[in-house]
């Protein structure tokens, strides 16, 4: 995993099935030259969020600090799938963890006013898994958004599982 704006690079090798009919894609980048290159071949977005959610994942657990570090850049990229990557990583298991909630709502709090729908989406499945780990916080501050104006694609999607009289209230606001 590299920064484009870096030399340095932690080089990640694996393989992993990732697509439907058991297509295997292979994420080797030994050349600081072709850097993110492989990542943004990567056409599909449910092949993108799966390689996200699973191969980065398991760098994350590997190698936290540096991928950190890496991601953090992404949400200023001018890659759109670069700035979704930088949310859609703390889905699922990782949200659940909540060890990384702190660094996934900065996140979300960077891309909040995106101009691209499928980012603002990814922010807020971020938030939407984030509440399996942490709900008062995580929707103390979708509840903010929502006051300050911020899209409701966002707050919509992070609000998929609040149902009933907690949803109603959250809406009304």
């Amino acid at each position: 995993v590299r920064d484009a704006a870096d030399k340095t690079h932690l080089t990640v090798t694996t393989t992993t099935t990732i697509a439907p009919r058991s297509t295997v894609y292979s994420m080797t980048d030994q050349s600081t030259s072709q850097g993110g290159q492989k990542w943004r071949a990567v056409a599909r977005v449910s092949v993108r969020d799966s390689v996200t959610g699973s191969l980065l994942k398991d760098v994350l657990e590997r190698h936290p600090k540096e991928l950190l570090q890496r991601v953090s850049s992404w949400t200023l990229d001018s890659d759109m799938w670069m700035r979704r990557a930088s949310v859609v990583l703390f889905t699922r298991k990782v949200a659940r963890s909540g060890e990384y909630t702190d660094v996934a709502l900065e996140h979300c709090e960077r891309l909040k006013h995106d101009p691209e729908d499928l980012v603002r989406k990814g922010v807020g499945w971020c938030l939407k898994d984030l509440m399996r780990g942490d709900k008062k916080r995580v929707l103390d501050y979708v509840i903010s958004l929502r006051r300050q104006g911020v899209s409701s694609v966002i707050t919509l999607y992070a609000l998929r599982d609040i149902k009933g009289d907690e949803r109603v209230r959250v809406l009304r606001g």
